[in-house]
């Protein structure tokens, strides 16, 4: 490889780097995601035992865990 493409090589990479470190972290959530402190969507489920629809607006004011996940 000659000195001048690894200089360029060398340059390019820099200038890449500058102006990623220059730049403003962005806030990455999209429109109409939660935010710490919103109330949740209307999540219905239905129990696999029973058939039985329960709703997340049922479960007011008692304790509720979420899992939320996949299996590839």
């Amino acid at each position: 490889m000659s000195v001048t493409v690894r200089i360029s090589a060398v340059v390019l990479t820099l200038a890449l780097a500058v102006t990623t470190i220059g730049q403003q972290p962005k806030d990455r959530r999209r429109e109409g995601t939660l935010k710490v402190g919103d109330l949740p969507p209307a999540i219905s489920a239905e129990e696999l035992s029973s058939g039985k629809t329960v709703k997340l607006d049922d479960m007011r004011g008692k304790p509720a865990v979420l899992i939320f996940g996949s299996c590839t």
